[in-house]
């Protein structure tokens, strides 16, 4: 028990490991379909910037970095939305090429620079496909820790 704890810490820790989980365990079309869910989910929680120009020119911000990803990441739509609160100085990435960018951060930005590497920032993980290694990761070790933890089911036989 305590080997499977020990060895489980250290394969969450690895990337090499979350690549293959995710991988194995969240495969690419998944990974899209849990994106469109959670940004429709996002969609009805927050509220999407109303300024078309604004939305315009952060898609111009971010159209050439997305352009330059697809040589690692080919098959990717990115689609991104500025949302509307400007208390809120952050921005993330839905799995499968969905960024969100609220509106504080847009504010807080000295300038197009500093959008430039928070995009970029945004399109590495969808890149690294994070959202699906941490998925993959958390879920392939609940399934370790399950099969440590359940009592004995399985006789062996001779």
């Amino acid at each position: 028990m305590l080997a499977v704890l020990v060895t489980s810490s250290f394969l969450a820790g690895c990337a090499t490991v979350r690549q293959q989980l995710g991988a194995a365990l969240v495969p690419p079309r998944t990974e899209m379909q849990l994106g469109a869910q959670m940004a429709a989910q996002i969609g009805q929680m927050e509220k999407l910037h109303p300024d078309e120009g604004l939305q315009r020119y952060i898609l111009e911000v971010a159209e050439p970095l997305a352009r330059l990803s697809l040589k690692d990441r080919p098959g990717i739509t990115y689609v991104l939305a500025v949302l509307d609160d400007d208390e809120q100085v952050n921005a993330f990435a839905a799995p499968g090429g969905y960024l969100f960018v609220y509106s504080g951060l847009l504010l807080m930005a000295e300038n197009e620079a500093e959008l430039a590497g928070v995009l970029a920032h945004e399109i590495g993980h969808v890149v690294g496909r994070h959202s699906a290694n941490q998925l993959a990761t958390r879920y392939g070790m609940e399934f370790l820790f399950r099969l440590a933890l359940a009592p004995n089911r399985t006789r062996w036989r001779r």
